[in-house]
């Protein structure tokens, strides 16, 4: 794995990028060792798998999640490193109303817009808790993983 990017007094200060085998693997913007913009995880093929906003380090505005079909998954929206709710893509290929969140916490039920689910978990506290599945868009489970306190 490499890595591009500039420093100042030690710290990352530029937009960086991870490459591995000569792919972006990750793509972030610093300002003095803080996130501070864009950060977006790629696929091996180079389609968006993340993309998050950051304001000084924090997390500030959607956190996206895609497919490998590049349709979105769902989207979470922070405010100062809380998430506040969530959405995805209804049949008319707009974001659903958003769907909110209590301090951190909530269930999600994402669906891509044929009407499949495209995701299912918990947030307690700002941290996922018990199983969370993502699905491809035909339906079928992708992916599951299960978290007890706060790890996978």
């Amino acid at each position: 794995m490499t890595e591009s990017g500039f420093h100042r007094d030690g710290y990352r200060d530029s937009t960086f990028t991870l490459l591995e085998n000569g792919k972006p693997l990750m793509k972030a913007t610093y300002y003095i060792g803080d996130l501070n913009g864009d950060r977006v995880w790629y696929y091996a093929d180079g389609s968006v798998e993340t993309s998050a906003s950051f304001v000084y380090g924090t997390l500030n505005g959607y956190m996206t999640y895609y497919a490998m079909n590049k349709e979105p998954r769902y989207r979470l929206l922070f405010k100062s490193g809380v998430v506040q709710s969530y959405s995805y893509l209804g049949p008319d290929s707009n974001w659903v109303e958003e769907i909110p969140f209590t301090n951190g916490s909530g269930a999600v039920k994402a669906k891509y817009k044929n009407g499949n689910p495209s995701a299912e978990f918990t947030y307690n506290c700002n941290w996922y808790e018990g199983e969370y599945t993502l699905y491809h868009p035909n339906g079928k489970v992708a992916h599951t993983t299960r978290y007890k306190d706060h790890e996978q």
